[in-house]
């Protein structure tokens, strides 16, 4: 097959991520892959790095007409068997494209996209509503609608979507990270290397519960000075304006030097390798493929009973679970694993035996499956 992947974003973030790990193990069963970013930057840079054959295509506005115009002669042109888009603005754009074209194609959701519920403030009901008539009629020229876990899929289900065209392929990882000579030890400038390392990575964001992390922080800075806290990620979403309120609160609580801002980190796996915890205190998350990454590396897990996470993790069993905005049951999980090797031990081992079902290869094999049930 020749597949056309439409990217969502520029970054190298959860989704884009999982797209060039789709992309690769598509290729290596011997199918041609073409993607298409919605603009330059990291990701189109790491694509052709990796030898993947990339198209820029500015995607605007869910009414970009050009954009759509763009896609559709970019499939008829490399006579595409099938299209994948990756996201809400890519999959209405695409889907439009590809009835055009009359090439079929799958959507995967990995955000929860809330278009169900009434926001408060009148503009975010209005958008919202554009949003959710929209979504809700040009997924009608779409055979299949992915969701990366079932809290997503519940979320599409309340907004409206039929269940029938939805399908749970939950996102997974590459094998063996730790056979791909990836160096140990890589620590951060300001972090000692006796020092333990309790870190958050991903997007900074007020949902991925930044505020609770450094709240936890305070609370064990008083009896346990010896540790180091990570914040891995950039503020995409507000111009840098939420991690700058988040800078200011770290200086004027008296952290700094304790709490690291490391900025985007292109190799996460190398600085996670160091974590002796792994936090996601995130009030919703669609799936947490962190987590599984710092399974793979036999880091313990401390992440929050919303969105998706809890269909990875098993409370006491591979990791633990609190509820969400709670800094206070964050910083006692955090201590309860620091100070307790046994349990470090068995959660690590655990997290292990957990990541040989989410495999990258598994979850290619699953998306490849549905491509053929709708060509």
């Amino acid at each position: 097959m020749t597949i056309l992947q439409v990217a969502t974003g520029i970054s190298l973030y959860g989704g884009e991520r999982i797209l060039l790990s789709l992309a690769k193990h598509l290729k290596e069963t011997g199918h041609r892959v073409i993607i298409v970013s919605p603009g330059k930057g990291e990701f189109v840079d790491v694509c052709r790095e990796l030898g993947h054959e990339v198209v820029v295509i500015p995607l605007k506005k869910t009414y970009d007409l050009m954009a759509v115009l763009r896609i559709s002669r970019l499939i008829k042109k490399e006579k595409i068997d099938i299209v994948h888009s990756h996201g809400l603005l890519v999959n209405i754009i695409s889907r439009l494209a590809s009835y055009l074209s009359g090439c079929p194609i799958v959507n995967t959701i990995h955000v929860i996209q809330h278009l169900s519920s009434n926001s408060a403030g009148v503009s975010r009901r209005i958008r919202n509503m554009y949003y959710r008539t929209l979504d809700n009629f040009t997924s009608g020229f779409c055979r299949k609608v992915i969701t990366v876990s079932d809290a997503v899929k519940r979320d599409l289900l309340k907004q409206g979507l039929e269940e029938d065209k939805l399908v749970t392929i939950p996102n997974g990882i590459e094998e063996n990270p730790l056979g791909e000579a990836i160096p140990l030890g890589v620590l951060p400038s300001g972090c000692g290397e006796n020092e333990k390392i309790v870190g958050l990575v991903g997007r900074i964001a007020p949902l991925k519960g930044h505020d609770d992390f450094i709240t936890a922080v305070k609370i064990l800075m008083s009896s346990n000075p010896g540790l180091k806290f990570l914040i891995v990620g950039e503020d995409i979403a507000h111009g840098g304006r939420y991690l700058n309120n988040l800078k200011e609160r770290v200086k004027k609580e008296g952290l700094e030097g304790r709490v690291i801002f490391t900025g985007f980190v292109k190799s996460i796996r190398k600085v996670m390798a160091d974590f002796a915890v792994l936090t996601l205190p995130a009030w919703e998350e669609p799936f947490g493929l962190v987590i599984l990454e710092a399974m793979s590396l036999g880091v313990p897990v401390v992440a929050t009973n919303a969105g998706g996470i809890p269909e990875i993790i098993k409370d006491n069993v591979n990791g633990l679970l609190i509820p969400p905005r709670s800094p206070g049951k964050l910083s006692e999980a955090i201590l309860k694993i620091l100070n307790n090797k046994n349990l470090a031990t068995r959660l690590a081992q655990e997290g292990l035996n957990t990541v040989k079902y989410y495999t990258a290869r598994r979850m290619a094999k699953s998306i490849e499956d549905v491509y053929r049930n709708v060509i």
